[in-house]
């Protein structure tokens, strides 16, 4: 992934965030290895019933013994006898002889079993995977997720490190569940299937464009990514569409990761970049600040107030940044205006007059009066500032922001109001 300098633009739509938010992004992609339907083993540990313990105990005395001892002895019947000695089995606890009529006691694992009273065993099952080469991260994936990288692959490949390309999958695997670093895999899991290792990676892999957004969910960070895919066994004489497909990723750790750093390494220099985003002269001096991961909020004087304002922005709204990180990954983030002193703020209650204009229907005199008390108080401006704030200042605003209909219609209610 080449890296270049920062560039930033505004978005024509602000991205919702909040503070559990950890990331926007806003293009890149997801260069992985699917694997479908992997074998491996979980380890299930039940304890012992009183029948079973009993039947333990009474094979540890009697070395050898038959299913009519236990019947006699503790009248069972041998359907159930025939249960719990398949299980015991199972468990290594015994062995079956005699066509299932007897049974021998294998000692060392039979006192362990009654010692901790429980039996532990090993079953199989399978779970999907995906292997993201370029991080090193692998993660289970469930179901739904499973058959949308089942449906779709991509047509745009990405290389793979040279250290993981002549690995099986059964290398990959089983190393990082040694070292339990596979995300979201079953609890308990032992060891994959070695008679399945599946065929060596190779020097390429699929790239999904995608976006999507991280949040934290108490102690998860969940990763929610909108794939561009195509579509198989579609028809030859079908065109190749690309279609989009949704997946979430939880506990992606190192993805993550990768994305928070470049926010990070963004933020450490911000206003001269976003200064040249919203073309404001160099010598304003603003002041921006992180307020999350991926929000930020610039002070402002009032030239920058009144500059910001010239170029088409409304001071009370939330603006959309794009910043191009590298040639394949692009994140967003959320910018807000703060008024530094009084001038700054009466430029901030002109922009929230055309806010409440806007969302309502065509106010009387006396609302627009009530309105604008409303708002200086909400702004911290001393009631004589209300009455520079007419209606004539509503429509010049307006009228610069492009809104040309809004005006005539207020135009048209004020000189026809005699209230």
């Amino acid at each position: 992934m080449r890296k270049r300098a920062v560039a930033v633009e505004l978005m024509a739509s602000c991205p919702s965030v909040g503070e559990e938010t950890l990331a926007v992004v806003y293009t890149t992609f997801l260069a992985c290895k699917f694997w479908e339907d992997v074998p491996f083993y979980i380890r299930t540990t039940s304890e012992l019933t009183v029948l079973e313990k009993f039947f333990i105990e009474c094979a540890l005395a009697m070395e050898e013994f038959k299913a009519t001892d236990i019947e006699e002895i503790a009248t069972i019947p041998r359907r159930v006898v025939g249960q719990i000695a398949r299980r015991l089995e199972r468990a290594g606890c015994i062995r079956i002889v005699d066509n299932g009529l007897a049974y021998c006691v294998c000692r060392d694992r039979a006192q362990q079993v009654l010692t901790d009273g429980a039996i532990s065993t090993e079953r199989q099952t399978w779970r999907s995977f995906l292997f993201l080469p370029r991080i090193d991260e692998v993660t289970a994936l469930d179901e739904g997720d499973a058959s949308s990288f089942s449906r779709f692959t991509s047509p745009i490949q990405a290389p793979i490190p040279k250290e993981y390309q002549q690995n099986t999958r059964l290398d990959i695997l089983q190393l990082r569940l040694q070292a339990g670093d596979i995300r979201n895999i079953p609890e308990h899991a032992t060891r994959f299937d070695e008679s399945d290792n599946g065929s060596v990676l190779g020097p390429a892999c699929r790239a999904y464009p995608c976006w999507g957004k991280v949040t934290k969910k108490g102690d998860d960070v969940i990763t929610d990514l909108e794939l561009h895919g195509c579509r198989k066994g579609r028809r030859r004489s079908e065109p190749e569409q690309a279609e989009s497909f949704s997946v979430q990723l939880t506990g992606m750790k190192t993805l993550v990761a990768v994305w928070t750093k470049a926010y990070d390494e963004f933020c450490s220099d911000l206003d001269p970049v976003l200064a040249g985003a919203l073309k404001l002269p160099a010598d304003l001096n603003t002041k921006t600040t992180r307020r999350g991961n991926c929000s930020l909020t610039m002070r402002i004087n009032v030239r920058a107030a009144r500059a910001l304002q010239d170029n088409g922005h409304r001071l009370d709204k939330t603006e959309g940044l794009v910043l191009s990180i590298s040639d394949e990954l692009s994140l967003a983030m959320v910018l807000s205006f703060e008024p530094a002193n009084e001038s700054a703020r009466r430029c901030f209650a002109v922009d929230d007059m055309v806010t409440w204009f806007l969302v309502g229907g065509v106010p009387t005199r006396s609302e627009i009066a009530k309105a604008v008390a409303s708002i200086c108080r909400d702004r911290d401006l001393p009631p004589a500032e209300s009455k520079d704030l007419t209606v004539e200042v509503l429509c010049e605003r307006l009228w610069q922001l492009g809104e040309f209909e809004p005006v005539y219609r207020l135009r048209n209610a004020m000189d026809f109001d005699y209230d």
